[in-house]
């Protein structure tokens, strides 16, 4: 009975070994990598960044700066891909303790500051194609500035034409990406995005970049938006590369962005002593509460 036991063991364990040593062969061999970046900008009432830098880190208050409704630029570079068909998913966190966070992606160029997807690399690069983004398929209802509104579809539809593609070099997608949504009603949620492209030649770099679009609570409503809670809300992953991957994290703390709402007053600038006149404030914010002080006058 004991060596009955101790064979089938032994022969398991010596399989598995032959077959990590395979695996790992083959990826010295090829000396693929896969590597996911961010772009910062510069930092919090810092001078800006133009054009961005690249990095594998994270980004906060004193590298990064964006508001509320601009997207994060982010890139993959694949190096040493193999000719023929490749499948490529990435992940984002629409939902981060029961706030909007990133809701849905764009294109890269959504910030003031010049995003070069290329930029530090070496090597040659095809003309990018640009390939459109489906658009969210599930939404929940939201009242922001336009009112009630399916989100984040409304939102979505209201970024430029130009602002809705992914821009990927030295590949083509042939198919259409397709999601695998997280529920925007739910506590925490993630949305993965899952893109199928073909290489021509071996040993080429492969470079996708895209933007993460930071929920705005003038779509949302105030209050419901990663920007009312703390730490690091805003996180996208680099999942897999044909079927395996290493779940690469890139995150934002809530310090690097804002939201500043627009506030105007119109009504005349000289008043006659005794009469009565009128004056309007607007803004931008949802669900603004107006404060009005009068010195020398009486509001009526």
């Amino acid at each position: 009975m004991e060596n009955l036991y101790k064979k089938p063991c032994f022969g398991t364990l010596k399989s598995w070994m032959f077959l990590l040593f395979g695996i790992a062969f083959q990826l010295a061999l090829s000396g693929q990598t896969v590597k996911l970046e961010q772009a910062q900008n510069g930092g919090v009432g810092l001078p800006p960044v133009s054009p961005v830098t690249w990095t594998g880190g994270n980004a906060s208050e004193s590298s990064s700066h964006y508001k509320e409704g601009q997207s994060i630029p982010y890139r993959i570079v694949i190096s040493n891909l193999s000719a023929g068909t490749h499948t490529l998913v990435i992940g984002w966190d629409i939902r981060n303790s029961s706030k909007s966070a990133i809701d849905y992606i764009t294109g890269f160029q959504r910030i003031d500051e010049r995003v070069n997807p290329l930029s530090g690399l070496s090597g040659a690069f095809s003309t990018p194609q640009l390939v459109p983004i489906p658009a969210p398929a599930r939404n929940t209802a939201a009242i922001g500035l336009f009112g009630t509104q399916q989100m984040p579809i409304s939102s979505f539809n209201r970024v430029p034409a130009t602002d809705r593609n992914l821009s990927i070099y030295n590949a083509t997608v042939t198919e259409a990406p397709v999601y695998s949504e997280g529920d925007p009603t739910t506590s925490t949620a993630e949305t993965r995005l899952t893109i199928k492209f073909t290489v021509t030649g071996s040993g080429k770099t492969v470079v996708l970049s895209w933007g993460g679009h930071l929920a705005s609570r003038l779509d949302w409503g105030g209050n419901n938006t990663s920007g009312d809670i703390n730490g690091s809300p805003y996180h996208t992953r680099f999942i897999s590369l044909n079927g395996k991957g290493g779940n690469q994290d890139r995150s934002c703390k809530v310090a690097a962005v804002y939201f500043i709402p627009a506030c105007s007053i119109t009504g005349p600038v000289d008043v006659c002593q005794s009469s009565q006149t009128a004056y309007t404030a607007q803004t931008d914010a949802p669900n603004p509460i107006f404060t009005w002080t009068v010195n020398g006058g009486t509001i009526v």
